[in-house]
């Protein structure tokens, strides 16, 4: 009798490893497992691609397409749902798996971005309204160009700058059919980045065409200030550093008179207002000193009229 020999057919039996059974079943269950992960993605692929749809309703009205990256990922998610159903077994799931791990990156790369999608269209449409506004101030401005002061030259600044924020608004209907990204840069920097400039040339142009009402209250103060001035050296009062602002405060008054009555620079009126006004503000709390005021009329307020001047 051999005794060593059974040993050694158990050695062979561990050196020809799992069976064939055992290889089968781990098969099964490697196939169990991939089915059960793959189910997450069919259930979420197929939602994405349900909401998608309305997205797409929605901001194709307004000229935003979906991006065709992730076009093409919901057009291939049909297909592979339904390779993943038919799937026997594990290496058939094998063949696919690079794609689904493609469709799936495209989905979480763009699944946060769908807002940009919905911000860029309603900011084309407010683009939109915002531009025809504009167009409408465009043509009440050049209505008012018609009289004493001669506003052109700040026209022609808005036109230009209108003109700009039209093929801004242009591109960016354009480039939102395949780049949203581009476009909604396009909107945000192009145009409403010259919005500033448009906001400014309505104040000047608001300014100029109301000149006018100032210089008419400015004249009434420089009579006034003129009787005070005549009042106080009756009382024997000094009154150089008073005469001396009202004289600066004349000449600047009279300085804006001879510019509006030509072609002028919008951005020189300005300062030129914020200059005689910060004469007339020093020359107010001299008068406040000696118990007096400037007049103070009654002007009916007119909201509209509201300016910042952003220098």
């Amino acid at each position: 009798m051999e005794f060593g020999r059974p040993g050694m057919d158990q050695g062979q039996r561990q050196d020809q490893g799992p069976s064939e059974e055992d290889n089968s079943k781990m098969d099964e269950r490697r196939f169990t497992d991939m089915k059960r992960g793959l189910s997450q993605f069919t259930r979420s692929a197929q939602m994405m691609k349900k909401n998608i749809a309305k997205t797409k309703t929605a901001i194709n009205k307004c000229g935003v397409n979906i991006p065709e990256e992730l076009s093409n990922a919901l057009n291939s998610i049909d297909d592979l749902v339904k390779k993943i159903n038919e799937a026997k077994t594990a290496d058939e799931l094998d063949e696919v798996i690079d794609n689904i791990e493609d469709v799936g990156s495209v989905m979480q790369d763009w699944g946060p971005r769908m807002g940009d999608l919905h911000r860029l269209c309603q900011m084309l449409k407010q683009a939109d309204r915002d531009l025809k506004q504009l167009d409408r101030s465009l043509v009440r401005y050049q209505a008012k160009n018609k009289g004493k002061i001669d506003i052109s030259e700040i026209l022609a600044d808005y036109k230009s700058d209108l003109e700009n924020m039209r093929q801004a608004l242009r591109q960016a209907r354009e480039l939102a059919k395949t780049e949203a990204d581009e476009a909604l840069s396009k909107i945000e920097d192009d145009f409403y980045g010259s919005m500033d400039n448009i906001r400014n040339a309505e104040q000047a142009i608001n300014m100029a065409l109301n000149i006018g009402q100032g210089i008419r209250q400015a004249n009434a103060e420089i009579k006034k200030i003129d009787r005070d001035i005549k009042n106080l050296k009756k009382k024997k009062i000094d009154t150089a550093q008073l005469e001396e602002l009202a004289a600066d405060f004349k000449a600047r008054v009279e300085e804006i008179k001879t510019m509006i009555k030509g072609k002028f620079d919008a951005d020189e009126l300005i300062d030129k207002v914020e200059a005689a006004f910060d004469i007339r503000e020093q020359i107010y709390d001299a008068m406040q000193e000696y118990g007096l005021g400037l007049m103070a009329p009654k002007i009916k307020e007119n909201k509209s009229l509201n300016m910042q001047v952003n220098l």
